[in-house]
């Protein structure tokens, strides 16, 4: 048998493993890291839970918060006529339901509405079943009481949204008689004056809107040449007016509810083409990373969230694809 001593392979299996390892360097590329997926696991474990029913079921509902309590105002009913409609809910009552409050001055469905130091309005909107743009614009003073006209809208739109930030109101888009709209409108509740600071890079309706520090996140909504939903997470910095981008919803979604807490911004439900959405997702823009969050109990579009007392509440809206109608009053715990 031919042995071979240690003193003769070990150079050659040296120089063997460095051409090897040459040649094998020269066919290997590095990829850069993918975009990040949404998380596939929810941030939270909670559950929703049912809390007491509106008393009148209805979609396209304004939801707000003032004096503690929830605000349910206007909407569509099933017949399809706009609603005057206010009712309140306080979440501190055990076992309370919902109350009836001043009703507004006229029937409106689709309409923003916002808080501003402690003043609850209600902006634009549709009237009527023909669905006729307003630009009507109410406040509900700190204490209740009736509601008060202020300044209209410089253009008449509903499906807008809009978001208070430094004791101003930002509306934005909507459609308007000449369809959907880029516009932002910016209101001085001090001053009872309007003035248009510039437009949308987007244009669009049925769309979500949050202020988290110095920025405002506008999201989702219904636009395009085929007026779909849309995916587009776009950020408006109203110091400046400048626009950024940022990365798009898990899919595409109209007329979802979205609500801020604790820096974050939670998307609930909404309408992609010919579904309703019971999906969530949760967006945090220290990360500008996009997370799943715990699914609604049923599908929901045209409603309205907010958050009070650590809860975050899912209100109102349309269970099926067009008009529909719930009295879901629906909650769960944040952190």
């Amino acid at each position: 048998m031919l042995r071979i001593s240690s003193s003769m392979w070990k150079p050659s299996l040296i120089l063997l493993l460095i051409l090897i390892f040459v040649v094998g360097c020269s066919s290997v590329s590095i990829s850069p890291s993918p975009t990040p997926e949404p998380a596939s696991t929810p941030v939270t474990t909670a559950r929703w839970e049912a809390f007491p029913s509106l008393l009148t079921s209805r979609s396209s509902v304004g939801i707000g918060i003032a004096d503690g309590m929830i605000y349910a105002i206007g909407g569509l009913e099933l017949v399809g006529q706009s609603s005057d409609s206010v009712e309140t809910f306080d979440p501190t009552e055990a076992g309370g339901a919902w109350q009836r409050a001043p009703s507004l001055p006229i029937g409106i469905h689709n309409a923003a509405v916002v808080t501003v130091e402690g003043s609850l309005y209600v902006i634009g909107g549709f009237q009527g079943r023909r669905s006729i743009p307003s630009s009507g614009v109410y406040e509900l003073a700190p204490g209740g009481g009736m509601w008060e006209a202020r300044a209209s809208l410089p253009v008449a739109r509903g499906a807008l949204t809009a978001v208070a930030w430094n004791g101003s109101i930002y509306v934005f888009g909507g459609l308007d008689k000449d369809g959907v709209s880029t516009r932002i409108d910016v209101y001085d509740p001090r001053l009872d004056r309007w003035s248009t600071p510039g437009s949308m890079p987007t244009a669009r309706s049925h769309l979500g809107v949050v202020a988290v520090g110095p920025l405002i996140y506008v999201m989702g909504g219904r636009g395009g040449e085929e007026n779909t939903s849309l995916d587009l997470l776009e950020i408006y910095d109203p110091s400046t007016g400048g626009w950024g981008g940022g990365p798009r919803l898990s899919i595409p979604r109209a007329s979802m509810s979205v609500a801020e807490a604790g820096g974050l911004i939670y998307v609930l439900g909404g309408e992609d083409l010919d579904r309703t959405l019971a999906s969530t997702e949760v967006y945090d823009p220290a990360q500008a990373r996009w997370s799943t969050f715990a699914p609604l109990p049923s599908p929901r579009h045209s409603g309205g969230a907010v958050v009070l007392g650590g809860r975050l509440y899912s209100i109102g809206g349309s269970s099926e694809p067009g008009l529909s109608i719930t009295d879901a009053n629906d909650a769960i715990a944040i952190e």
